[in-house]
């Protein structure tokens, strides 16, 4: 099992920080080591056994899945902001494999699309199939480039003081175009009246959550940016985002703690200074707290009720509906990449071009199909090979096949052949189910060569095993409705 982070012990924790991040997403990690960086010295707490929220790995019985990355787009840009926010978050560790130039695949209906990489090849593909509305497709793309370049300025109101700040915010409609206020749907169809183009350019609308009539464009515009030059996924998986970004947050003095979740942020003279854990009430101060746990268990369980009643915090919320929810299946397969034919590619699937239309139906009626189907296979892009073996695996079937190939049928001087059967028996078990326990945790006595599922060779055979008996598990991750089937292979035994 893959857990990064330090599991929370009270001798191991400061008694006071510069600053207590409240949970170890992406957002947590990030904001963490950025004030490392700046010399401060961060403690994150995790409730969860492992840190890195939606970029952890989890194992079942042999199979790994990532959680949540499903792909990163413009990280092969050094110039970028997001490529230069990582590289300083891992200080350049965290390296990233290209996907297909064909990085998403939509299929709406019968009718299947190619979204490829490159602003030109993007539109050369859209308009091979509505080749009559070029003028739309262009204006489209550079709709969605205006919006991002304008981004920073449209959110400045954020890094100004309060009242410059609540100034600004209500300036903006003054500042900015008209479609930077209106809905996806809306902006497109000032565009174009065709509702089947319409449908293919938001066929993304999983990425950010919600359909076209009820997203703002602004939102859609960011995330189909970000895409429009191709998906990228971290070397080595998901978890490497975790791994690579803690060194950073402990080299500036700070920790990242699991089981550690937080039970209140305590609040004095209208400020917070510390934090009480809900396991034995140990209490931790810093100057700063952030959390990053989410805006409804902050205000609803962080907070202490009268801080909460005196802001008014939970009458905003009135205004803030719940997004959808998803269901997601990850699923495990034998056979590596090569030999299953997986591509670095994101499927989607809809039931037709009316995203809007799908959604309201299945909300009326459950029953009905899916209005989207997401499928993604992680395992291809992570360009790992060999290295998704875990080392102890490989090391061990190293070792046993020299000392096997060395020693096999072999007594030691003053053993009886009889004594060397049994010892060899009962190491050729021990190793089996070592070889194997990671297949079946379950299973209450070790196996024998003859019972091992994996097919493990005899302890006296020489040699790794043979290719009848090579085995490898992969590993896939499933989400329909609002969510993802993502693919990873966890390791080939050899």
């Amino acid at each position: 099992m893959k857990r990064t982070g330090t599991r929370f012990r009270k001798n191991k924790a400061l008694p006071h920080y510069d600053c207590i991040v409240i949970g170890s997403g992406i957002g947590g990690l990030c904001t963490a080591a950025l004030l490392a960086k700046a010399r401060q010295k961060v403690c994150v707490l995790e409730q969860h056994y492992t840190a890195g929220g939606y970029t952890h790995v989890y194992q079942r019985e042999g199979y790994e899945w990532d959680v949540g990355v499903h792909y990163i787009g413009e990280v092969h840009k050094p110039w970028s902001v997001i490529r230069r926010v990582f590289d300083a978050i891992s200080d350049g560790q965290l390296q990233w494999a290209p996907m297909d130039a064909h990085y998403d695949h939509i299929v709406i209906g019968e009718q299947p699309f190619r979204y490829l990489a490159g602003r030109e090849e993007f539109k050369a593909e859209i308009k091979r199939h509505f080749p009559e509305e070029g003028a739309a497709i262009d204006r489209y793309v550079e709709l969605i480039s205006e919006v991002s370049q304008k981004i920073p300025r449209f959110f400045a109101g954020q890094a100004l003081p309060r009242t410059l700040g609540v100034l600004y915010n209500r300036l903006r409609r003054r500042l900015f175009p008209a479609y930077f206020f209106q809905s996806t749907r809306q902006v497109l169809e000032g565009l174009t009246e065709n509702q089947q183009l319409i449908g293919v350019l938001t066929a993304q609308w999983g990425d950010y959550g919600l359909p076209p009539a009820q997203a703002a464009f602004m939102m859609h515009a960011m995330v189909a940016k970000h895409y429009i030059t191709g998906g990228n996924y971290p070397v080595g998986g998901s978890v490497r985002i975790a791994e690579t970004i803690i060194p950073v947050i402990e080299a500036a003095g700070g920790q990242v703690f699991t089981y550690a979740g937080v039970e209140q942020v305590l609040v004095e003279d209208n400020r917070a200074y510390g934090v009480r854990l809900a396991k034995d009430g140990h209490e931790i101060t810093a100057d700063k707290i952030v959390s990053s746990a989410g805006l409804l268990p902050t205000y609803q369980r962080l907070l202490p009720a009268e801080v909460v009643a005196r802001h008014g915090l939970l009458d905003r919320l009135e205004r803030v509906a719940p997004s959808a929810s998803h269901v997601c299946l990850y699923a495990g397969f034998r056979g590596d990449a090569a030999s299953l034919g997986l591509p670095k590619t994101n499927y989607w699937l809809y039931p037709e071009f009316d995203h809007d239309l799908s959604v309201k139906r299945f909300m009326e009626s459950p029953g009905l199909d899916f209005p989207m189907i997401y499928i993604s296979f992680p395992r291809p892009r992570t360009r790992t090979g060999r290295a998704a073996i875990p080392a102890r695996r490989r090391w061990r079937s190293s070792r046993r096949a020299s000392r096997s190939g060395s020693s096999a049928g072999r007594a030691a001087p003053g053993t009886s052949a009889a004594t060397t059967t049994r010892a060899s028996r009962r190491r050729s078990a021990r190793c089996c189910w070592r070889r194997c326990t990671g297949i079946s945790r379950s299973c209450a006595a070790p196996w024998t060569t003859a019972s091992c599922p994996r097919r493990c060779p005899p302890s006296g055979s020489s040699g790794t095993r043979s290719a009848r008996s090579t085995a490898s598990n992969t590993r896939c991750s499933a989400s329909s409705s609002t969510g993802s089937i993502r693919r990873r292979r966890s390791g080939t035994s050899t």
